[in-house]
Formats: C-alpha cells, sequence, structure tokens
C-alpha cells in the first residue's frame, strides 16, 4: 500500500501494527480463498495502520478480474482515507524541539498526500500463487512497500 512516513523516531524504529479487513474480515478470507484459483471476487475493507503513533485508516475496494496471459488481475481502488497524531507521538515530536505548529503543518502536508489517493486505483498482474500469499500476509498483519511496484502493476497508486 502507499503510505508517506514524514517522521522517524531518533534511533529510526519504525513499529508497524496493521490490521486489514477488520470490517469485513470473512470477506475477506472469502477473496483470498477466490485468489487461490484467481476466480472474479471483491470486497471492500477498513485497514488500519499505526506506524509510531501516525495512524492511517483506509477503506479500498478490492477486485480479482480472473486470468489474463497466465497472470491473475489485481484490482484495487482507494476510497477513502484518514490520518490522525496520537499524543504520544504529538509529545514524542514536541520532545524533540518540534512546535506544535510544525507539527500541525507536518500532519496537513502528509494529510493532503494521502488525500491525493483517494479515487485512484491500480490493476496489478500477479501469479496466483504471490498473490495468495500477499493477501495471507495483509490479513495476518505483514506489511510490505514491495508487495505491489510499478514492475507487477498499471496505474498511479505504485
Amino acid at each position: 500500500m502507499l503510505y508517506f512516513l514524514f517522521f522517524n523516531k531518533a534511533e529510526d524504529t519504525i513499529n508497524i501494527d496493521a490490521k486489514y479487513c477488520e470490517n469485513n474480515i470473512e470477506g475477506f478470507n472469502s477473496f483470498i480463498e477466490s485468489s487461490k484459483t484467481c476466480s472474479p471476487s471483491n470486497v471492500i475493507c477498513s485497514n488500519y495502520f499505526d506506524m509510531n503513533g501516525i495512524i492511517t485508516t483506509n477503506e479500498i475496494y478490492y477486485e480479482i478480474k480472473g486470468l489474463e496471459s497466465d497472470k491473475c488481475i489485481f484490482y484495487l481502488k482507494y476510497n477513502n482515507v484518514k490520518l490522525e497524531y496520537t499524543e504520544e507521538f504529538n509529545q514524542y515530536s514536541l520532545s524533540q524541539g518540534k512546535t506544535q505548529e510544525e507539527i500541525d503543518e507536518q500532519f496537513q502536508q502528509q494529510k493532503d498526500s494521502l488525500d491525493l489517493n483517494i479515487g485512484k486505483d491500480e490493476t496489478c498482474k500477479l501469479n496466483q500463487n504471490d498473490l495468495t500469499t500477499m493477501l495471507n500476509n495483509w490479513r495476518d498483519g505483514g506489511v510490505s512497500i514491495t508487495d505491489l511496484n510499478k514492475d507487477n502493476c498499471n496505474g498511479v497508486l505504485f
């Protein structure tokens, strides 16, 4: 997925708490089952990411369109995204010398960047096993910025 980190803790440790499709886990599990045979299917998911106190929640439409040239066609579209900073993140930023004004400005810049994704979509061509593995990893809280990229996707998100 596409997320931006504009601020890292001094020790450069990024803790990511990822929760995919908790609003519709049964639907997502069914979607994963469809991926095993690349059968047409779709699901709308709310996904949650907490990266060191920078929380993004997004709603994404996922669709498996079927096979094309031995590749599974996987489509996604961002319907909505929400950004928030935890109090812990704000306090940490203040302790590192940032002013509240700088934190608010950073928040607005990050929110504006994320908002640019609303309504954007991507179509990816993946090996069926790779798609199923990726979706299982997402469901289990695994996140990787290399899951989807320009090598296997066409659109404006990656």
